[in-house]
């Protein structure tokens, strides 16, 4: 494995860790919806992808959003799941592997 440009590997990493607007019709009933939500989901990586954004912190905070909004929505689908407390903490990001053994950190 080649090592890969910061930028690329946090775009990789983002897009695993933000669900699709398909995977939410209450928040997204229709596919107009679900595409605009989508495109702009698309804008986010298109900038995390920049070189010049490697440490931009407006670029970086906006997708830091976006990861939390998921991860809170999947806490939230996971509450009646026994090891909830555990497992699916709303004020802490689970552990995550870097598939770039930190190349991309």
């Amino acid at each position: 494995w080649a090592r890969r440009p910061l930028a690329a590997a946090r775009a990789v990493l983002f897009s695993q860790m933000v669900d699709d607007p398909s995977a939410h019709p209450d928040l997204f009933p229709t596919e107009k919806k679900q595409d605009k939500e989508r495109q702009r989901l698309f804008g986010i990586i298109e900038e995390l992808v920049k070189w010049e954004n490697t440490t931009n912190e407006t670029v970086l905070g906006s997708a830091r959003d976006e990861i939390w909004a998921s991860w809170r929505r999947a806490c939230a689908e996971n509450a009646d799941h026994p090891m909830a407390k555990v497992l699916f903490d709303r004020k802490k990001l689970p552990g995550f592997h870097d598939p770039f053994a930190g190349g991309g950190a």
